[in-house]
């Protein structure tokens, strides 16, 4: 497999370092490969990680705004684990909605341009070494899904809270894209990845410091998404195939790599 070396032709290499993996390791591993190096070089605590997807598409200013962002909540004394802009589809332009937003905790001095939810998308979002420290590198056995809902809950059990702000924007886009059912927006993803989605929910009602809320409501509506993915989607027998297997996989917890 090509290491996609030839892609940063050009570029100074005294200014980044690339690490080819030459296979698909999933999200997860890839991710701690780059963040054990990062620990390996840092020298500070405070030193700051942002994550980025292949598909969002940032401003030219958005890095500095985000880490000026997240030095104010640091100043303010306020304990950031994750923060991340406002998302909106790079295709319609219009913003995704925010949910899981943390209605119980109340945050005096958080300024009003920032909204405290359970978890972010990686894509986009800002930390510090002080945290993965702390919290952890990602759980490699959950591959792909879910991987960046997990970290947030995990962050949040060791005390810190995860911002969004709401000032500084992104583009991304979800999966495949949406798909309208009964005027609600389905996203649509590889057949293989809702494999992962059925299975790695199942991880998730394991972990104590994942919400009960998100169990319960994932546990109603995961027969109804299993229902309606089937008839809203095409290639209807491999997804049958893959969120059966998924299914399976998660209740006899089988995990890693399909």
């Amino acid at each position: 497999m090509d290491d996609n070396l030839n892609l940063f032709k050009g570029y100074d290499a005294n200014k980044f370092a690339y690490i080819g993996l030459k296979d698909n390791l999933g999200i997860a591993t890839a991710q701690n490969v780059a963040l054990m190096e990062i620990l390996k070089n840092s020298t500070c605590d405070t030193d700051e990680v942002i994550f980025f997807d292949q598909d969002s598409r940032v401003n030219k200013n958005f890095i500095n705004d985000l880490s000026k962002s997240y030095r104010t909540l640091n100043h303010l004394n306020i304990c950031a684990g994750l923060l991340g802009p406002l998302p909106f589809n790079k295709n319609t332009g219009e913003s995704y909605p925010v949910k899981s937003k943390v209605t119980e905790r109340v945050i005096n001095q958080l300024p009003n341009n920032y909204i405290a939810l359970d978890c972010l998308i990686s894509s986009g979002s800002i930390t510090s070494v002080g945290v993965i420290k702390k919290c952890g590198l990602m759980k490699d056995e959950l591959f792909i899904d879910s991987v960046d809902h997990e970290w947030s809950w995990r962050v949040l059990s060791h005390g810190f809270i995860n911002l969004l702000d709401t000032n500084i924007s992104m583009g991304h886009l979800f999966g495949d894209g949406d798909i309208q059912f009964l005027g609600i927006n389905i996203r649509k993803g590889s057949p293989i990845r809702y494999y992962y989605s059925f299975r790695n929910w199942f991880y998730l009602f394991r972990l104590e410091y994942v919400p009960f809320k998100y169990k319960v409501n994932t546990l109603i509506k995961m027969p109804l998404k299993f229902i309606v993915y089937l008839y809203v989607f095409d290639r209807k027998l491999i997804r049958f195939k893959y969120m059966s297997k998924g299914i399976f996989h998660g209740i006899i917890n089988r995990l890693g790599r399909y």
